[in-house]
């Protein structure tokens, strides 16, 4: 077992001829588990999903068109996008947490 030059993670390595695969043997503290952490309650995830209803029927009434309609529909597929998998990366640098603890 050897410590990788470039991180703290311990590498096992299998030779195979000419190929070398290492498998890490610890997770890095930027594992998945760790960035995808849920950061989203009920409720933010609800006011996400009706905020880009609202878009999309600003859109298909033709209230909002052109760069407003481009600008809005990219923000509301974001915001869907967000509400489905529970995790704002904006909330992630600043600590925010909307969701409620476990007891």
């Amino acid at each position: 077992m050897t410590n990788h030059p470039n991180s703290s993670l311990a590498w096992r390595g299998v030779a195979t001829k000419n190929i070398q695969i290492a498998y890490p043997l610890q997770s890095s503290p930027l594992n998945a588990n760790a960035i995808m952490k849920q950061n989203m309650g009920s409720l933010d995830k609800a006011l996400r999903i009706a905020a880009a209803v609202v878009v999309a029927v600003l859109y298909f009434t033709k209230v909002i068109d052109g760069t407003t309609a481009l600008v809005l529909g990219i923000l509301a597929v974001v915001f869907v996008m967000t509400s489905f998998i529970g995790v704002c990366p904006l909330y992630l640098p600043f600590g925010i947490s909307t969701r409620k603890l476990k007891q």
